[in-house]
């Protein structure tokens, strides 16, 4: 496809241009980091339109979206960065992404991964402090985070439902039990792929090129604001989300892949 068609096709979805960067951690809840094992979120998300010089001036930028302080990390201090970042979780089971670098994305609700109805909403529960039994650090916090991974992996189509230790069903992963009495006491409603930016929630489609045409890295769930609606509905304003991020590059550092169980 020619530049220009592309261009157009981007206008016409009210994507965002791809110029924008953001660079992922690991964050101390990520089943990689409590079980040594590389599968899924939650991760740290360092931005240049809300990380500055100053950690209080990021947390406050990072707060107006929504934000609460149990999913602003400064995570990335094992590398050396010492500034705050925003909580997330992946999209796609089987794509990777290597931590410490930085890569371009653009946000989206409509192309793939389209986002559903009930992954929005547990992510805008999950960003704002609001879901139900996750514990947010310390006890049970890992295995909370690979569940709610799984769920949100489940809700977006991928792979059949794995829980990486063992013991998870979809009848028995607590988040996809929220997800299904939210919405009518169904998982196939909540799977409904029509967010339309419900919920002040977007997808950061990462690549590694400006241009979008490089190769597509590990998507991501992004606040860019407060106001919930009950399925889908006008995209909330980003508050600076699609403004140029500021991230460092680090080479060698971990290698993120999904995995799957038969």
């Amino acid at each position: 496809m020619t530049g220009a068609a592309l261009a157009i096709l981007s206008a016409g979805l009210g994507l965002t241009a791809s110029a924008d960067t953001v660079t992922l951690y690991l964050n101390g809840n990520s089943d990689y980091i409590s079980q040594l094992k590389a599968y899924g979120g939650e991760f740290t998300a360092v931005t240049g339109a809300y990380s500055t010089s100053s950690n209080t001036t990021t947390v406050a930028n990072l707060e107006k979206l929504g934000y609460v302080a149990n999913t602003i990390t400064a995570a990335s201090t094992t590398y050396g960065n010492t500034e705050a970042g925003f909580d997330t979780f992946c999209l796609q089971e089987n794509v990777s992404f290597h931590a410490g670098t930085q890569y371009y994305y653009s946000l989206s609700n409509t192309l793939p991964p389209a986002l559903t109805v009930g992954a929005a909403w547990l992510y805008y529960e999950f960003a704002t402090g609001s879901l139900s039994s996750f514990a947010y650090t310390g006890g049970s916090a890992a295995t909370d985070a690979a569940e709610l991974q799984d769920a949100i992996w489940y809700l977006q189509g991928e792979t059949p439902y794995n829980q990486y230790y063992g013991n998870g069903t979809i009848t028995t992963d607590p988040y996809l039990i929220l997800a299904e009495d939210k919405f009518s006491d169904s998982l196939t409603d909540a799977r409904a792929a029509d967010s339309l930016g419900g919920w002040g929630v977007e997808v950061m489609n990462l690549n590694t090129q400006s241009n979008g045409l490089g190769t597509a890295i590990q998507d991501q769930l992004i606040l860019t604001g407060t106001t919930p609606t009950n399925s889908g509905g006008t995209p909330v304003p980003d508050g600076g989300a699609t403004l140029c991020f500021l991230g460092s590059a680090f080479a060698g550092l971990a290698f993120i892949r999904r995995k799957f169980f038969a």
